[in-house]
């Protein structure tokens, strides 16, 4: 991508939550995420509710 002029940074909010979501919006509401998200998630996801 940066190849193409694509740049790469950091997308958190203020909070540290990520902005970017790869999923549909029912695996957001309802969970799911494959396990590889867990282990490659550039934010450090977790399973479980986080407030």
């Amino acid at each position: 991508m940066e190849t193409l002029g694509v740049k790469v940074g950091n997308s958190t909010d203020k909070l540290g939550r990520s902005r970017f979501h790869c999923f549909d919006p029912d695996t957001h509401l309802m969970g799911g995420y494959p396990d590889w998200y867990y282990k490659y998630d550039a934010n450090w996801g977790k399973k479980g509710n986080v407030p």
